[in-house]
């Protein structure tokens, strides 16, 4: 299931630079502008929100929280593919991910103009160790104990019930550990602001430069 998210997190970044290109003026953009740019598909992402004078093609003003909301509903299809959950806790890990979103920690540094044109922009990114707890093995050890606390009732359990319980108590914990989130170290990755469409003098990041940015927002250890 993580791995499928992990996965699915830096294919949403693709998706995001995709659609969320900036729509240039007649004027060269500035590297003011290939910074805000970039802040601004970071923020939609981790916050539903943005610098609004920065231009966006085919997000529609007003509309970038809705955005978000499909990103979300594209991360729960991942994670119930296999489980079949209530409606109740796919809720709570909706939640989850939405407010693991609004922890991520990024700074958009210097953009340094390049001679063929466009910038590359410096961003530093603090992985959120977002399943930590399931890369130490702190949570099989919980679980286990609260199994153990009372075996009879877990075995009475319907293997659907019993998935429930399981998932549930993973939900639980993960809240539990993001109210005092851990991060990794800070990630330098540059990403390529440049000019995608010469007639429409629309300038953007390609999608395989919005991937870059995906895979380092969360730390999934050995997941």
């Amino acid at each position: 299931m993580m791995r499928r998210v992990k996965v699915l997190i830096a294919l949403i970044m693709t998706i995001v630079m995709s659609l969320s290109l900036f729509t240039g003026c007649k004027a060269k953009p500035t590297p003011e502008d290939a910074q805000n740019y970039v802040r601004a598909i970071l923020d939609i992402i981790c916050t539903g929100d943005h610098d609004h004078t920065v231009e966006l093609v085919d997000i529609e003003e007003g509309k970038e929280g809705e955005f978000r909301e499909d990103i979300l509903d594209e991360i729960m299809t991942a994670v119930t593919k296999e489980q079949e959950l209530s409606d109740e806790l796919k809720e709570e890990y909706r939640n989850f991910f939405k407010a693991a979103f609004e922890k991520c920690k990024y700074t958009v540094g210097d953009a340094t103009e390049l001679e063929e044109g466009g910038y590359d922009v410096n961003v530093s990114i603090e992985p959120l160790k977002i399943f930590d707890t399931l890369d130490n093995g702190e949570f099989e050890k919980e679980l286990e104990k609260k199994v153990m606390a009372d075996p009879d009732k877990f075995l009475a359990m319907s293997e659907s019930e019993q998935t429930e319980y399981g998932f549930k108590f993973l939900v639980d914990k993960l809240n539990e550990d993001l109210e005092n989130p851990k991060y990794g170290d800070p990630v330098d990755v540059t990403v390529r602001y440049e000019l995608l469409d010469e007639k429409e003098n629309v300038y953007g990041c390609t999608e395989e430069e919005g991937e870059k940015l995906g895979e380092h927002l969360f730390d999934f250890g050995s997941l």
